[in-house]
């Protein structure tokens, strides 16, 4: 591997350099602010890195150059159905080109790894094993290197664990406080709004022995309140449906004793405009409401990203992460939820109530992401 750390006025101009040396295939392994010494005024330090041994993109291309062979052997046998050997051998050519699509795709979701020494290696694939987006991932093992870049494998899994996380906020858990609290579920269609919300009031009436509300404001979902209405009846706990916020706003000044009232709320799509101003007019009646955007693990990044932006708008204080137990690929939504102000609140990983809820724990959603068995 061939490594050169360089100095430039600007980032973009780092790059040019980088890219005229080493290539469009080279790595930036770190970068940082210096004071340049001809100078003396601030730019940056990068570090990058090319594999002399080992360039991706020809050996994808010879890859592709192979695959494109057997096809023409593949070709070729096909005109001569007669020939028993040869269909013999056109099994054999299909076994070949499955190898060489496995064998490309392997190269192009690992790019990188050839770029690496053998323990970075190992960690940027399981990175990307665990959903992270390959900038993201090559960004952490950077990190990691900066601090030693001899650190044993175990070592810089463990740190990797601890950057993976880092940005990503947290909050406390809901407690029982002298005044009423007014708690709201949003979020699209088939997230767990109804089961959280049961799983957070069980665990308050529990703890603290909480007088609690359970109201549906499911004006879409056929079944909806009824779904809600058994869950309160099985944990015993009072119920009421809305379905105007008018009727809301009514319930809200009856119900003045109440430790909790949680509201569950419509899941249609939030692509539906209509849906998002019934949703609005029901939070416009409520008194400095505590709303929670609940979001499953198991959606896929883009879904995950646009559900966190579009219910932006109504101010959730929180965010509560669902299905983590079906979701493959949890790192995929890391990038979001670093760059987002929404901290999680809470974790649910089943259907279970309540066992299957618990706080957010950063070291919890870090070993999700990076199990202890790849260790």
């Amino acid at each position: 591997m061939k490594i050169k750390k360089y100095i430039a006025n600007t980032l973009t101009e780092g790059k040019r350099h980088i890219i005229a040396e080493l290539g469009e295939e080279a790595v930036i392994l770190s970068s940082r602010s210096v004071s340049i010494p001809e100078t003396g005024e601030e730019g940056v330090e990068i570090v990058a890195a090319i594999d002399e041994k080992q360039d991706a993109s020809k050996l994808v291309e010879d890859k592709r150059s192979a695959l494109i062979k057997a096809l023409t052997r593949k070709k070729a046998v096909n005109s001569d159905q007669s020939n028993v050997s040869e269909s013999s051998d056109l099994r054999e050519e299909i076994e070949n080109i499955k190898d060489l699509v496995s064998e490309i795709s392997e190269s192009m979701k690992y790019r990188y790894r050839g770029f690496l020494n053998d323990g970075f290696a190992k960690l940027y694939k399981n990175l990307i094993d665990g959903g992270l987006i390959e900038k993201y991932a090559l960004e952490v093992v950077a990190r990691v290197s900066s601090y030693n870049q001899n650190a044993k494998y175990e070592e810089a899994f463990a740190t990797a664990r601890k950057l993976v996380v880092e940005r990503i906020d947290t909050i406390r858990p809901l407690v029982k406080k002298d005044k009423r609290q007014v708690v709201v579920f949003i979020g699209h269609s088939g997230v767990g709004k109804t089961s959280s919300l049961v799983k957070i009031a069980v665990v308050n009436k529990i703890l603290s022995k909480s007088n609690i509300l359970l109201v549906s404001a499911d004006t879409y979902k056929v079944g909806g309140a009824e779904q809600l209405q058994t869950f309160a009846s099985i944990v015993s706990m009072p119920y009421k449906s809305v379905y105007k916020s008018e009727d809301l706003s009514k319930l809200l000044k009856e119900e003045t004793d109440r430790d909790f009232i949680f509201i569950d709320t419509s899941g249609k799509s939030y692509k539906d405009s209509d849906y998002i101003q019934e949703l609005k007019s029901f939070l416009d009646v409520i008194q400095d409401p505590i709303i929670y955007l609940v979001e499953s693990a198991a959606v896929n990044r883009k879904t995950f990203e646009i559900s966190i932006k579009t219910y932006d708008k109504f101010n959730p204080k929180g965010l509560i992460l669902t299905k983590l137990d079906e979701s493959e690929e949890i790192g995929s939504i890391v990038p979001i939820l670093s760059r987002s102000d929404l901290p999680i609140v809470y974790m649910s990983s089943g259907q279970r109530i309540p066992e299957d809820l618990e706080p957010a724990d950063r070291a919890k959603l870090s070993k999700l992401i990076l199990p202890d068995e790849v260790v």
